[in-house]
């Protein structure tokens, strides 16, 4: 074989500065695409929770609306009827206007719930999204890189056969080995967005635990104890 000259040995010199300058280009926009996709979950997440909470918001003065209408209805009630309710007449009224709470209550949480569902719900889906393209753009670019040694190895090759390295070897190595491993993410595995229940406070601690009085609030409870009076 041909003895190597300065001048191919400059020229595989320059190869391999070229080649790691390519591999840093590749590795360099592997770093940005990843932090674009952190900013995006970021994000995601972000309009999830603000989706949420403009959702509780929305909740809390649709319940406050109906428990409104419910005292002006039963103040209505107990003002046209006066002194001509006793005793237990009173209280089956009382516990009517309690189930009529307990539905309106019940509608507004249902809706609640449903709206939390479909923000975590999309904001999962982003982020399973997401969680691919991660490891996609780590799997292109350790494919690229291994391009990169793969060709550097075939050009020392042609610049002289004794400059030649295997791909991955001496300064064909630009690092492709282990970039999938060492950027890929774990999936995303969906979760459920919370259980929505009223505040402590807000349970009705003079009826007895089952699950429909777990929807009442003390609201009506005020209402009822001018008239209990």
């Amino acid at each position: 074989m041909a003895e190597v000259t300065d001048a191919q040995r400059q020229a595989a010199n320059n190869l391999t500065d070229i080649a790691n300058y390519n591999a840093q280009s590749t590795k360099n926009q592997l770093s940005q695409q990843l932090q674009n996709y952190d900013l995006a979950d970021q994000q995601n997440r972000a309009l999830a929770d603000t989706e949420k909470n403009q959702s509780s918001k929305s909740a809390a003065a649709d319940r406050f609306a109906q428990n409104k209408k419910l005292q002006n209805a039963t103040r209505g009630l107990l003002g046209t009827v006066g002194n001509g309710l006793y005793g237990s007449t009173l209280y089956n009224i009382m516990d009517m206007l309690r189930s009529r709470q307990d539905l309106d209550n019940q509608s507004t949480l249902n809706t609640l719930q449903q709206n939390w569902d479909t923000a975590e719900n999309a904001f999962n889906e982003s982020k399973n999204s997401n969680v691919l393209a991660r490891n996609d753009a780590a799997s292109n670019a350790e494919y690229a890189l291994r391009g990169i040694q793969s060709d550097t190895a075939a050009q020392l090759n042609n610049i002289n056969p004794e400059l030649y390295q295997s791909p991955g070897d001496g300064d064909t190595n630009v690092g492709a080995d282990g970039t999938y491993d060492s950027n890929k993410v774990a999936g995303n595995f969906a979760k459920m967005s919370g259980y929505i229940m009223p505040s402590q406070n807000q349970i009705d601690s003079q009826t007895k635990p089952t699950t429909a009085s777990k929807t009442r609030n003390s609201y009506f409870n005020k209402l009822m104890n001018g008239y209990r009076g």
